[in-house]
C-alpha cells in the first residue's frame, strides 16, 4: 500500500512540475486555424454599438452577428467573429440557427428583402407566387433603371416559414453590383431619383 501511495505521489509531483514549466492558458481562445495563424475571435456583447466599437479595434477581419436569446422573444445578443468561425459552429449549434449578420451603417450592401405575412390572417395568399412576381418585377426594374441583368437564378431565396407565418429572405447576387448603403436600397425601393448603385467601381444615379 505504501509503495502504491509513493508512486501516486510521484506522478502528482511530476504533473505539477510539468504545469509549472508549461502553464495552461488563462484565457480560452477557440482556434480553427493553424498554430502560426492569429487567434480566433469569439466575443459576445449585449449592445450593438459595443460590438461595432470592438470590431473597429480588431485587426482581424471580423463581423457582427445578432443572435436571438430565445427564439421568438425579440431579445438579442451580438456576436463578433469571422465568417469561418461562425460557419464552423453554425453547423453544430442549434442556438446559432436564429442569427443574422448586422450590416453597419454606411456599408456597401446587396439588394435584399425580408418578406413575411400571417397565414391565418391571409388564408387566400399564395406566398410562393407573390415572391416569384416580386423577383420578376425587381429584375425588370434593375434592367430599366441601371441596365443590370438578373433573373430568379441570381437570387438567394431563404425560407424560414412556420405554420403560422410565411417568411422569405431574398438576397440578389448581382455580379460586381451593390448599393452604396442601406439608405440607397430604401430609396431605390421608394423609386427616389437620387438613388445610387455601385457597379464595377462606378456609381450610377
Amino acid at each position: 500500500m505504501m509503495r502504491k501511495w509513493e508512486a501516486t505521489l510521484k506522478q502528482i509531483e511530476e504533473r505539477a512540475s510539468h504545469y509549472e514549466r508549461k502553464p495552461l492558458s488563462s484565457v480560452y481562445r477557440p482556434r480553427l486555424s493553424k498554430p502560426e495563424d492569429p487567434p480566433s475571435i469569439w466575443k459576445l456583447f449585449h449592445r450593438q454599438n459595443q460590438a461595432f466599437n470592438f470590431v473597429k479595434s480588431c485587426k482581424e477581419n471580423v463581423h457582427v452577428f445578432a443572435l436571438e436569446c430565445k427564439a421568438g422573444d425579440g431579445q438579442r445578443i451580438y456576436l463578433v467573429t469571422s465568417y469561418a468561425q461562425l460557419w464552423f459552429y453554425y453547423k453544430f449549434r442549434k442556438a446559432l440557427l436564429h442569427c443574422y449578420e448586422v450590416i453597419p451603417e454606411n456599408a456597401v450592401c446587396k439588394l435584399y428583402f425580408d418578406l413575411e405575412f400571417n397565414k391565418l390572417a391571409n388564408p387566400g395568399a399564395d406566398g410562393k407566387k407573390m415572391v416569384a412576381l416580386l423577383i420578376e418585377h425587381v429584375c425588370k426594374a434593375l434592367e430599366e433603371l441601371y441596365n443590370v441583368h438578373c433573373s430568379a437564378e441570381d437570387v438567394i431565396n431563404l425560407d424560414s416559414s412556420t405554420e403560422e407565418k410565411f417568411s422569405r429572405h431574398l438576397i440578389f447576387q448581382l455580379n460586381d453590383v451593390a448599393f452604396k448603403d442601406n439608405i440607397h436600397v430604401g430609396e431605390y425601393l421608394l423609386k427616389e431619383p437620387n438613388c445610387s448603385l455601385t457597379c464595377s467601381g462606378y456609381q450610377w444615379h
